[in-house]
């Protein structure tokens, strides 16, 4: 018999990092005889059936923004925003896991700040985040914890190929990738689907598990590779990339026109590598214990 009607409000099937966070969330849900409701997609979802629940989680995700690389408000993101007010505000009870703050630049911050002070508690993946919330005077108790996606479990391949693979846009980041290494896009990928999660997940773990050389351009690429324990170089991208890379001591992150440079993947200490994942994964599990305390 279940216990408690919970539903998990993200991002759901944007990105695989997105997947990640909803896979670990409705397990973990699962595990403990919690019925789980999904509320990603703002077409099909009905903000009224929240108020059914006995608890909302907001994110895991850096679902906290209005526009995003210097992008229009678009009409479809306006709707979306709305689902999301209207979703926290029908919650009997939420609460925020794992959220990332990506900026807000619009109208819509003020209710974006009036929507977070509803939550009960917010756990964050990051310091930016931490930083907002607490210069936006939120309010609501908050905890600092490494990426949800830390606690991820995956069997590092033994087995290393000689090819390398990278997560960087090319058009985005307008640079040229060495033929040399394999591309494995986070989200709108054939290769990739994020609407088949379990799939899509599994088949990019395997390439960059079996990868000699992982260069990271996105977030989870980043976490992915290191709980791979393949050799991971970072972007610095003075955002995402960087804030985890700070919290957790990873060292191995450089600017984007020294991160293809051949001797840089002779500084990555496999060691070191090993260590961060370790004290990463523990300090992840503070986002589970915050949700169960609330799940009392």
């Amino acid at each position: 018999m279940f216990q408690t009607k919970v539903g998990i409000l993200n991002a759901y099937h944007a990105t695989i990092g997105d997947n990640i966070y909803t896979i670990i969330l409705k397990n973990h849900l699962l595990a403990r005889g919690h019925e789980t409701t999904l509320f990603y997609n703002w077409n099909i979802h009905n903000p009224e059936e929240v108020s059914e629940l006995d608890l909302l989680i907001v994110g895991g995700g850096g679902i906290i923004y209005d526009t995003m690389l210097n992008q229009p408000l678009t009409e479809g993101h306006k709707q979306r925003m709305e689902w999301i007010f209207k979703c926290v505000e029908n919650a009997p009870k939420k609460i925020g896991i794992s959220l990332g703050f990506q900026g807000l630049y619009t109208e819509y911050k003020n209710r974006w700040l009036q929507t977070l002070k509803k939550l009960e508690v917010i756990t964050v993946r990051d310091a930016i985040t931490l930083n907002f919330l607490q210069e936006e005077n939120i309010g609501a108790p908050t905890i600092l914890a490494p990426d949800l996606a830390w606690i991820l479990k995956i069997e590092p391949s033994h087995l290393k190929e000689s090819y390398k693979t990278v997560t960087i846009n090319p058009e985005t980041q307008k640079i040229n990738i060495p033929t040399d290494y394999i591309q494995v896009p986070m989200c709108k990928s054939e290769e990739y689907p994020t609407h088949k999660p379990h799939t899509s997940l599994r088949k990019y773990i395997e390439k960059i598990n079996r990868a000699k050389l992982h260069i990271a351009g996105r977030l989870h690429a980043f976490i992915i590779g290191v709980l791979c324990e393949t050799p991971t170089l970072c972007l610095d991208d003075k955002f995402k990339i960087k804030s985890q890379c700070t919290l957790t001591g990873y060292p191995f992150v450089y600017p984007m026109e020294k991160l293809f440079s051949p001797e840089l993947a002779q500084k990555i200490d496999i060691n070191i590598l090993k260590k961060v994942k370790l004290t990463a994964q523990q300090k992840a599990r503070q986002h589970l214990k915050i949700l169960d305390e609330n799940l009392k």
